[in-house]
């Protein structure tokens, strides 16, 4: 499809596509087209793409998304359904929401909530008390094979993706998941 596809018209297409399936595809271009295209793209789209093509495709890093919705720890049920609502607006409800991910003022990974805690908790109750805080997570250069490892024995639909600090820097779904089960399979057989 790249080969036959006009150059002018992947700066939008890409805009509108989830971050790691944008970064996949400049990933199969040489890094001065990737780069040329980048740069015509609005900044705040370009820039979670950029951020994603540092990391080996294989890796947590490279299975990423940066889509994602999070609230602050210190919020309430009801402020936190306030800043979901606000961060679908921004993203103009092409986020996909499996899990939320609560972190600190310095954006630390503290913990998640499921929706349906979230959906039945009392308005004023401190997320502190409703927040699941035995979770896993993959750092950025964790093997895509290790990972896939992980939401089989934990039956997980998404996995949060941080830092060495345990900042929050995006997060891998279900979806990539099967993918990368699948190559790995085709490739051991």
């Amino acid at each position: 499809v790249l080969e036959h596809i006009e150059r002018q018209v992947l700066p939008d297409l890409l805009s509108e596509m989830d971050s790691d399936d944008a970064a996949d595809i400049l990933g199969e271009l040489t890094h001065n087209e990737a780069q040329e295209i980048l740069r015509q793209m609005d900044a705040d789209d370009a820039a979670p793409i950029q951020a994603l093509l540092k990391y080996d495709e294989d890796s947590a890093g490279g299975l990423m998304q940066t889509e994602l919705v999070w609230v602050h720890l210190d919020g309430t049920a009801d402020s936190a359904l306030q800043e979901i609502r606000q961060q679908i607006t921004e993203h103009e409800g092409t986020i996909d929401i499996h899990e939320v991910f609560v972190v600190d003022q310095e954006h630390r990974l503290q913990g998640q909530l499921s929706l349906e805690a979230l959906i039945t908790a009392k308005p004023h109750v401190p997320l502190r008390n409703v927040l699941e805080t035995d979770i896993h997570w993959a750092l950025p250069e964790m093997d895509q094979e290790e990972v896939a490892t992980l939401f089989e024995r934990y039956n997980l639909i998404s996995l949060p993706v941080v830092d060495n600090n345990r900042t929050l820097l995006g997060r891998i779904t279900i979806d990539d998941i099967v993918d990368v089960i699948k190559e790995e399979a085709s490739e051991d057989i």
